[in-house]
């Protein structure tokens, strides 16, 4: 893992093995100062200058703009997406390399996607420059296996926001989580949920409660697809605050298959198509010391 702290600004670095490669997740953290009117992040080619990807927040026109100039220099059609981000208050940008378009997260939510139009092999660098201040750069936190699409990611915070590789939820995908429940835990969740709408395919929701009715207790559900909760499903909360656990969540072809501890705790049998999910999202009072996402 590559982090830089404080750079000065513009900033330009070069990528390690000077190639961005599937699997890097590039994370830009920062503030854009009061009177601020545009910033971008590039990846770009050293030798040309020019920006194979080109990400332009633009405070001016409250507007993301999205492109490239490569190979000619000669910008191509932009996309543009609403701008979420706030003069003076600090942001967090997460740009995750996928086989075939970088995945774009904002304040750990979902923002867009933007299809490679080019070989990510000559990208050699990262270009950071604007009116943008404090910022951390963070280069590759995961470790991917190419062949098994196996992700595995340490001690990351929380929420966490993951995007599905291949855009949607199948049959033989698994997540693995190892962590604890906070001291002084109240809930915690695992979701599989649809970007486009944030509502939830599976919700599986520890509860730390001592009051009636959800004194300790696991619920599974499901709000897909008009955001309206459909019947609960609950079972004994097995988690102590403060200790380790081990989660596994199975996908099989009509059910999802739930693990506590290497031993079988609960089914929740599909309710709605498995692949409207695209991505996983675990929030709430957990410590992660570790997940593993293996798509199938």
């Amino acid at each position: 893992m590559t982090s830089i702290s404080n750079p000065i600004i513009p900033f330009c670095v070069s990528l390690p093995g000077n190639k961005l490669n599937f699997g890097h997740d590039v994370v830009v953290g920062g503030e854009a100062f009061y009177g601020a009117q545009r910033f971008s992040i590039n990846f770009i080619q050293s030798s040309s200058k020019n920006r194979l990807f080109h990400m332009d927040f633009r405070f001016d026109h409250n507007e993301i703009v999205l492109n490239s100039n490569y190979p000619d220099g000669c910008w191509a059609q932009e996309e543009r997406t609403p701008l979420p981000l706030l003069l003076g208050k600090k942001f967090n940008i997460e740009i995750k390399c996928s086989t075939d378009r970088f995945v774009i997260i904002v304040d750990f939510q979902y923002h867009c996607d933007f299809v490679y139009r080019f070989d990510m092999s000559d990208v050699d660098a990262l270009l950071i420059e604007g009116d943008v201040c404090y910022s951390v750069f963070v280069l590759d936190h995961l470790a991917i296996n190419k062949m098994s699409r196996s992700i595995t990611i340490k001690h990351p915070e929380v929420p966490l926001f993951h995007q599905i590789s291949d855009g949607q939820l199948e049959v033989g995908d698994k997540v693995e989580l190892k962590g604890e429940p906070l001291e002084n835990a109240v809930r915690f969740s695992v979701n599989f949920i649809d970007s486009s709408t944030a509502q939830c395919i599976f919700h599986l929701d520890f509860r730390f409660n001592e009051e009636e009715p959800y004194k300790r207790t696991v619920v599974r559900n499901t709000n897909f697809p008009y955001g309206n909760w459909g019947e609960e499903e609950r079972a004994d909360n097995p988690l102590q605050r403060g200790e380790s656990f081990k989660l596994q969540i199975k996908v099989l072809e009509d059910r999802f298959d739930v693990e506590l501890n290497d031993a079988h705790s609960f089914d929740f049998v599909h309710r709605v198509s498995l692949g409207i999910a695209d991505v996983i999202k675990i929030e709430g009072d957990v410590r992660i010391k570790s997940i593993k996402i293996k798509e199938a």
